[in-house]
């Protein structure tokens, strides 16, 4: 009985006091032990459980909270251009809104290889060239060698979309910057977006430390908590300005193959 409670102080659960004895209070003892091991176990189990199903409906949640208005204004595209009697775009609209739809649905406790993320990306554009021509652009400066890295779903598609919310200018247009590269040691995947705006307000940008604990400029908790649920304390967002906002995300650098 010692010995299997030092294995329990040292972590171990795995385990049964064996012993049998004719004395009736040892024998007790004996089998109160080893109801309590395996209870515990059953307890760490379902604990364990518990975390996972809050997590994936924490990390569920999360993505929900970026859909709904996108969607409103999709609608409220495709009704302008019926009113105009735009067929064409409607086409090219519901094609592109179909597409975009079903990575939406996407289960957001999986990660996505970055190129499945891109082409996401690509669609929202599509999107918003059918209403703005070419007064907007998105350019990529990703390396092959890249395209089969694996990130959180819709990290690089919120920041993009929130370019298009705050540094959209009808007489400057917008310009949409997306690149990836690895660190030193090749073991971060580092990626960055950046737009021609006004750039992020100085007040956040001046509150680094607590900036991943506020709602921020575009949902900047949502995205952190999403990554810090997959990541913990292995992934990164940096902020600043340079001639627009500049969004700098650090993630572990995992690869498909």
């Amino acid at each position: 009985i010692l010995s299997a409670i030092k294995q329990v102080e040292e972590g171990e659960l795995e385990i049964n006091s064996g012993e049998i004895s004719a004395i009736s209070e040892f024998y007790q003892l004996v089998d109160t032990f080893n109801h309590m091991i395996n209870r515990i176990r059953e307890l760490k189990i379902e604990n364990y459980e518990v975390l996972l199903d809050s997590q994936k409906v924490t990390m569920q949640y999360l993505a929900l909270q970026i859909k709904p208005h996108f969607y409103a204004n999709v609608l409220n595209m495709i009704y302008s251009l019926a009113e105009t009697k735009d067929f064409e775009n409607i086409q090219r609209i519901s094609v592109t809104v179909g597409n975009y739809s079903r990575y939406m649905f996407h289960d957001v406790t999986e990660l996505v290889e970055l190129k499945r993320e891109m082409g996401h990306v690509r669609a929202y554009m599509e999107m918003q060239k059918i209403r703005y021509g070419s007064q907007i652009m998105c350019t990529e400066s990703i390396p092959d060698r890249l395209w089969d890295a694996l990130i959180p779903p819709f990290i690089i598609q919120s920041f993009v979309e929130n370019s298009m919310k705050y540094a959209f200018n009808t007489k400057l247009g917008c310009e949409i910057q997306v690149s990836a590269s690895l660190d030193n040691m090749e073991s971060n995947l580092i990626l960055t977006i950046r737009d021609n705006g006004n750039g992020y307000p100085q007040a956040l940008l001046d509150n680094k430390k607590k900036k991943k604990k506020e709602e921020g400029h575009i949902g900047l908790r949502n995205i952190w908590t999403r990554m810090n649920l997959i990541y913990e304390d292995g992934a990164d967002i940096f902020l600043y300005n340079d001639d627009g906002a500049v969004s700098v995300l650090t993630i572990p650098y995992v690869a498909i193959g």
